[in-house]
């Protein structure tokens, strides 16, 4: 007999403690009595359905690390593909992938046609269609999922609401104020940022959300010269972007809009302060014009995995026949069926499968497996202790450590990992163990489901939570004399994402996997892979919507002009060579504009101690 499905328990006790009921959550998505079995463990949902009840509850969907069947899979790289030519401009092939996804037999359910509209929405804004074109599919989006007849900006503050459906509204919203029904567009923003700044939503929601509405809004301040009103929206929308790093399009658009906004009100205005916007919206904006029409949010989905090639890749790593590990589960023949994602995978015969392989058997894997969502609202505290790095704050990230270790069943393959990960983590943090004996903790703890025992540390395939993580701790800070060993195994995966929407898809593993290879050849002092890298993961950043890291790649591009021209501990270097300097004036201001401590302190001290210059002579 199968196991129920834990994360529908989860998402129960959510429900029951925020206090609405099975009716409100899935009003317009599906029946009550299906939200039932869910929440009760007997059935899994589509994935876009899962993701709009936890956006419902106000909860970020991408912060879990999602496993799909083959079919579900293909689904979201399609919708990842749809989303990548839009932000290229590559209009014509947009088109034909939204007719492609229009063909499939999943398009019966409402959040599938509601995706397609918004795309639709898209593709007519970027082609330059007739504003009532434009609202009629976006209508026509919104209405697959609410009641037409309740239509109004009320619906904001009285309905529970998802990603798409606000997606649309914020679309519906500019669309008034471009034909020039501003005070229709007012009322929504406003009702838009009441319901942002009120309600208890997830902060990863909120950075898709908010910045765009106060972009508008703060405008239409900035037009009727209420300057205090707009400078508090930008300010807000900053920070939330700046939590995460994001530098992205719709980041140099608010911190252009400040500038005016102070210019206009007479405020004062640092010549740095005007310099590092100025560089980042040069950085960002190499691509002429197309960057700035990249500001409208999109429906892009992280951290997903298919569980049809994680069985065969991870049976590859572990050198066994199908035969093998089809044994007491199903046949061989169905085996290499899934395999080649030829067959759906019961959810009886996956949990065999993956429990053969050690594998964790959840669809929706969050880090820790508990039945109660206060557990996961304190690994969240914990996690954002720990990435403070001081003193007292990982002393309080340990003790919530304790204290979920306490209640985490290691009966679940995640919760044995998190006490093996995080347990090496904060004892280094807290410079109890070396790097040495953390890196060696982390090793021993990927040999549970990767067998790595054997001399070259060499493998591909999807990882799991706690296996990117780990990989990413050793490679992150990686010494010298570790350098040969780490680069074979990030170069199997950054072979893995071969695809542009599975590096849209991976973007995190991805990005960070790149970063780690472009220093790893630098170390080895391969300027020329190290270039060839370089550009390609800046290229790429250009259109991509979170975590752009721009001040760590031009970081990067600045030490490998330094490295090939040997200007270590030159006398007056930013006079020397200008043409290298630029990439480390261009990283300063980039930097400081997003207020990166941590890169910030990296790059005074490296200054200082290869120039013996203090890092502020790059302004």
């Amino acid at each position: 007999m199968s196991k129920p499905d834990i994360f529908g328990i989860l998402v129960g006790d959510i429900r029951a403690t925020i206090g609405i009921n099975q009716n409100e959550l899935a009003a317009g998505l599906f029946r009550r009595d299906k939200l039932k079995k869910y929440e009760s463990g007997e059935i899994e949902l589509d994935k876009l359905e899962v993701d709009a009840l936890l956006q419902r509850l106000g909860k970020a969907s991408d912060k879990y690390f999602v496993v799909l069947d083959s079919g579900e899979y293909r689904l979201a790289v399609m919708r990842t593909w749809i989303q990548v030519y839009l932000r290229r401009g590559k209009l014509l092939q947009a088109e034909c992938a939204i007719r492609k996804y229009e063909t499939e037999p999943s398009m019966d359910a409402p959040l599938h046609r509601q995706f397609l509209y918004l795309m639709k929405a898209e593709l007519l804004r970027r082609q330059g269609a007739s504003f009532s074109q434009q609202k009629q599919v976006i209508l026509s989006g919104l209405f697959e999922t609410i009641d037409s007849h309740e239509f109004s900006d009320k619906i904001v503050e009285y309905n529970r609401l998802h990603l798409m459906e606000l997606f649309l509204i914020e679309r519906y919203a500019a669309v008034l104020e471009e034909e020039g029904d501003k005070q229709s567009a007012v009322l929504w923003y406003k009702s838009l940022i009441k319901r942002f700044e009120h309600e208890q939503r997830d902060i990863a929601d909120r950075q898709k959300l908010y910045p765009f509405a106060a972009y508008r809004l703060a405008n239409f301040y900035f037009e009727e010269s209420q300057f205090d009103e707009a400078l508090a929206l930008v300010h807000k929308a900053q920070k939330l972007l700046e939590y995460s790093l994001i530098s992205n399009t719709i980041f140099v658009m608010l911190g252009e809009l400040e500038i005016d906004i102070k210019k206009k009100a007479g405020y004062f205005i640092s010549e740095k302060e005007q310099t590092y916007i100025c560089c980042l919206g040069e950085v960002v904006g190499q691509y002429k014009g197309k960057w700035r029409e990249n500001y409208y949010p999109m429906y892009l989905e992280s951290y997903l995995c298919c569980v049809n090639d994680m069985i065969r890749e991870r049976r590859n790593v572990w050198g066994i026949k199908r035969e093998e590990l089809a044994d007491g589960v199903c046949d061989a023949r169905t085996l290499e069926r899934i395999e080649k994602g030829q067959a759906r995978v019961q959810k009886r015969v996956k949990q065999g499968l993956l429990k053969k392989l050690g594998l964790s058997e959840l669809k929706y894997d969050g880090g820790i497996v508990t039945n109660t969502y206060d557990d996961y609202k304190q690994y969240e505290k914990m996690t954002n202790l720990c990435d403070q790095n001081e003193k007292k704050s990982l002393d309080e990230a340990w003790l919530i450590y304790q204290e979920l270790l306490q209640k985490a069943s290691l009966k679940y393959l995640t919760n044995r990992q998190f006490r093996e990960y995080w347990e090496a983590v904060l004892k280094f943090r807290k410079k109890e163990i070396s790097q040495k004996e953390r890196n060696r903790r982390l090793w021993a703890m990927l040999d549970w489901t990767l067998l790595i025992k054997r001399e070259s540390k060499v493998f591909s395939g999807w990882l799991t939570v706690y296996e990117r993580m780990a990989i990413g701790e050793i490679a992150w800070d990686c010494e010298e004399d570790e350098v040969e060993e780490l680069m074979p195994l990030l170069k199997e995966h950054y072979k893995r994402y071969k695809g542009m929407a599975e590096q849209v898809i991976e973007t995190g593993i991805y990005g960070q996997i790149s970063y780690c290879l472009i220093r790893g050849y630098l170390k080895q002092k391969n300027f020329q892979r190290a270039e060839k890298y370089l550009n390609l993961r800046l290229t790429q950043t250009y259109f991509e919507d979170r975590g752009m890291w721009w001040s760590y790649l031009l970081f990067l591009r600045f030490q490998i002009e330094e490295k090939k021209r040997g200007l270590w501990e030159k006398k007056n270097p930013l006079e020397s060579d200008a043409d290298a300097f630029q990439w480390a004036k261009m990283a300063w201001a980039v930097t400081k504009s997003t207020h990166e401590k941590v890169l910030c302190h990296f790059i005074e001290t490296y200054f200082q101690r290869h120039y013996f210059i203090s890092a502020e002579y790059l302004d």
